[in-house]
């Protein structure tokens, strides 16, 4: 009866995961697009996003295997799921006169997870649940804008903040992860036509983040030789929970960065860096934590379909004393995922192992745009831990992991994205001391489409 049941989920996730791979083909060839209405001052825009992954992964966690968030429970190492999301949103603008207008904003998510449940145990076959997204009105004069509700925001490119929502638990879609606004925002923005831009903001993150709440101010300056920005950010309103195991009450975030800048007299190189420290006193906690990386691409202009070769060396504190009054281990914040490797660093690591803390990484990066809608590529990353220890277990080297990954990405039509990739993690010293000697590998497949 066993092996029966057994060969009946199997054959379940591969119906499961044929069904998303089909759909992914067949929902590109729909011709929609944004339903758009207009009666003078007044503009409504509606649209409908949706999104699905299968994944499967094996010798989950180093072979130590899938373990439960909920109950501690080990479900052994492999895990097979599929993840699946749906965003229908609505905007409206009217136009007071040439100079002033007011907005509203509004959309829904509805998620779903199914199979195994994701490999970090995050999420179980059935979690999912359907919420607001969006959900923020403002209005605009001139370079000035001033809104307030549920909304997104990034700083610069999401190193320190981007995604307010950790999607896990009964939310689902915690791979796929597409929710992001903030809760409880209000945001000043100023977008002159002088290159100088830059927000007033507050806003909360989620149940999940510890509902941190982040103020502060942001500005950035484009120039002919690149994009420079500078941040300052409190944090307070933290839970108790979350203060208890990462305190952060009362931190102050100073950050500076360079992207995309130019080299004169090499048009085919792009440099970014950015620096952060952590500073500040809070309930009884002395914060003393930074984290910083620079980059280099490379365009090959010269040579067959412009391959682009990108460098990029990380660095998260760590505490080599976690039990002290002092953290020295650098706070993710609200970084999110921007583009693969920034900034959940590794789709395995970066999801299940290890998150902006305590680490240092080197990725190397090369992507080849075959077509003008198919890139395909490489990427290697070599993981280290800051201090010797893995999240305040003591461990007798520094030597992580090293994670390999192969990726196609294609956008057959507009709005469309699909991408496919094999994920491969090697675990060294300390890896094998925490969880074991088996190798972290998966299967990702994803696509989007929005009408």
């Amino acid at each position: 009866m066993y092996q029966l049941d057994k060969l009946r989920v199997t054959d379940l996730r591969c119906s499961v995961i044929v069904s998303v791979l089909i759909t992914g083909a067949v929902i590109p060839q729909l011709a929609c697009a944004d339903v758009e209405f207009n009666d003078g001052p007044l503009s409504v825009e509606a649209s409908l996003e949706v999104g699905g992954a299968a994944l499967s992964t094996k010798g989950v966690n180093f072979g130590a295997g899938q373990i439960d968030f909920r109950d501690g429970r080990n479900h052994g190492d492999s895990a097979d799921w599929f993840e699946a999301f749906v965003k229908p949103k609505l905007e409206a603008k009217y136009k007071v006169d040439d100079d002033f207008d007011v907005y509203a904003v509004g959309s829904v998510i509805s998620a779903y997870t199914g199979g195994d449940g994701d490999a970090g145990g995050y999420t179980r076959s059935g979690d999912g649940r359907t919420s607001w997204e969006d959900l923020y009105v403002g209005v605009t004069y001139r370079e000035w804008s001033l809104s307030g509700g549920r909304q997104s925001y990034v700083v610069g490119n999401g190193f320190i903040i981007a995604d307010g929502h950790l999607g896990m638990l009964s939310d689902g879609a915690y791979w796929a992860d597409p929710r992001r606004a903030f809760e409880e925002t209000v945001i000043l923005k100023y977008a002159g036509d002088n290159g100088l831009s830059g927000q007033l903001f507050t806003v909360s993150a989620d149940k999940y983040l510890g509902h941190q709440r982040l103020t502060g101010l942001n500005v950035d300056y484009d120039f002919s030789l690149g994009r420079a920005g500078a941040t300052y950010v409190n944090v307070s309103n933290v839970d108790n929970d979350t203060q208890a195991v990462a305190p952060k009450n009362g931190m102050s975030v100073y950050d500076l960065r360079l992207l995309s800048a130019k080299v004169p007299g090499l048009p085919d190189l792009l440099l970014d860096g950015e620096y952060a420290i952590q500073r500040g006193k809070g309930e009884g906690i002395e914060f003393d934590s930074d984290a910083w990386y620079l980059q280099a691409a490379y365009n090959f202009s010269q040579l067959p379909f412009t391959p682009q070769l990108t460098y990029r060396y990380a660095k998260f504190s760590g505490d080599s004393d976690p039990l002290d009054k002092k953290r020295k281990s650098w706070d993710p914040l609200a970084k999110g995922y921007m583009d693969r490797g920034a900034w959940v660093i590794g789709d395995i690591t970066g999801n299940y192992l290890l998150n902006n803390s305590n680490e240092v990484v080197s990725m190397w990066k090369v992507a080849v745009p075959v077509q003008s809608t198919l890139s395909v590529g490489a990427v290697f990353y070599d993981f280290d831990l800051d201090e010797g220890n893995y999240y305040g277990t003591p461990v007798g080297s520094k030597d992580f992991a090293d994670e390999t990954a192969l990726f196609a990405n294609w956008t057959p039509v507009v709005n469309t994205y699909l991408t496919l990739s094999y994920n491969f993690v090697k675990p060294q010293a300390a890896a094998k001391e925490v969880f074991g000697g088996k190798n972290f590998s998966a299967w990702q497949f994803y696509m989007t489409y929005k009408f």
